[in-house]
């Protein structure tokens, strides 16, 4: 955010879903550009993010486990900006995403892709083919059920 406060641009908007309450509204509060939503139920979060140029999936430290997030923006079938550690946990055999592992970074791909509307449809193409090409719960468990087998 200090990166696009600095440069003064107000092409971009940022929208902040979920919580914690008191944070997304001081942040909201502190930069114009950003906007606090809340919590939001299935059918408005959907039509929310159906008005999005990309999905920021910004992690920018390594936690344990993975991103829900990130699923859940590519079970809808987001264009996604992420970085490497918001990846963190995830395999998948076709697509990838957009990666940025700084806030200058991040911003940079912000402009060079969110307002290219083909660009946009790449991205989005992408975390569809990801989605297809990841493995199913199904093909994880028959991997690892022979290694639960053994005594």
């Amino acid at each position: 955010a200090d990166v696009i406060s600095k440069k003064n641009d107000s092409s971009i908007e940022f929208v902040l879903i979920g919580g914690p309450e008191k944070m997304g509204r001081r942040l909201s509060r502190k930069y114009p550009f950003v906007k606090f939503l809340g919590y939001m139920n299935e059918e408005d979060l959907i039509l929310e993010v159906a008005t999005w140029a990309f999905f920021l999936n910004l992690t920018f430290y390594y936690s344990r486990g993975v991103s829900t997030k990130l699923a859940k923006a590519l079970s809808l079938g987001l264009p996604i900006i992420s970085t490497t550690a918001g990846n963190r946990g995830y395999t998948w055999r076709k697509g990838h995403l957009l990666t940025a592992d700084s806030p200058k970074s991040v911003y940079k791909l912000i402009k060079e892709h969110a307002f290219d509307l083909n660009k946009v449809l790449q991205a989005q193409q992408q975390s569809k083919e990801i989605v297809e090409s990841s493995p199913s719960f199904t093909s994880v468990m028959d991997s690892i059920y022979p290694l639960i087998e053994r005594e």
